[in-house]
């Protein structure tokens, strides 16, 4: 082995990225991958989407993190290459480095990219089909490659998508912030409804209001439409709160009417 150069590859893909949850210091763990060759056998990737410490707080943090399980020697030294790979394939933001591991501690970057060039500026170069695809390199030796492997993980956000239909009588004649309001049943077997509530505002405004029945749980996404007297569609927009630092259980959005007739 000391003569002997190893190499190892563990791709980790995370489905449903933009819609990570996590706050700041809270992380993503990779599922475990082993490496036999290596003295240090078990090992796993640590991903903070909002950073692991309040310095950190607008960037990704990544870490290679050596198993607490691992039950080879107490310290081992590698080399490591950690990086996020494009929809090409190809390495956009990378890192490399060597550290000596004891069991149970990881090593890598508290500021590895900013939040924002992933999930907006570049979204659709690293996040194809709304999958962040991450790549660890791991060698040790400086002689003739004799070994070479690897093994690839996904994780998934759990995401549940929805759609509905209020229908509200007689709504133009329907009193100022008189409410119309209907449950939305969740799809998932033990998951919470939402309530969605519109009304008529004195400025004549239509106002949509969502909210969780559980706080725990968080509104991401909305997209709203109206129907008019003739059925004809009237998109209104939406909100979309995926990229936030706080946790939200509730949207509420106005829309304008403008003349329409409802």
């Amino acid at each position: 082995m000391n003569n002997e150069r190893s190499k190892y590859f563990f791709f980790w893909f995370i489905e449903n990225y933009s819609y990570c949850w996590h706050k700041n210091r809270e992380k993503l763990t990779s599922p475990n991958f082993t490496i036999d060759e290596l003295e240090g056998r078990i090992w796993k990737l640590h991903l903070y989407q909002r950073g692991d410490n309040d310095e950190d707080e607008g960037h990704i943090s990544l870490y290679l993190v050596r198993s607490e399980q691992d039950d080879g020697p107490e310290n081992v030294s590698i080399k490591f290459k950690l990086l996020f790979l494009a929809a090409d394939g190809s390495a956009i933001c990378s890192g490399e480095t060597e550290y000596e591991f004891k069991r149970g501690k990881g090593y890598g970057y508290r500021k590895f990219l900013k939040m924002d060039e992933i999930l907006l500026r570049r979204n659709s170069n690293y996040l194809p089909e709304d999958i962040l695809a991450v790549r660890c390199k791991i060698w040790k030796g400086e002689g003739k490659l004799q070994n070479i492997g690897q093994s690839s993980a996904g994780s998934r956000i759990r995401a549940e998508k929805n759609s509905f239909l209020l229908i509200v009588d007689k709504f133009s004649t329907r009193q100022s912030n008189a409410k119309q309001t209907i449950k939305i049943p969740s799809h998932l077997k033990n998951g919470r409804f939402i309530t969605c509530s519109l009304y008529l505002t004195e400025e004549k405004m239509i106002m949509i209001e969502m909210v969780l029945a559980d706080t725990k749980e968080i509104l991401c996404k909305c997209e709203f439409s109206l129907l008019d007297q003739s059925g004809n569609v009237i998109e209104c927009g939406g909100t979309d709160n995926r990229y936030d630092a706080a946790k939200k259980a509730s949207i509420y959005w106005p829309y304008l009417l403008q003349g329409r007739q409802f």
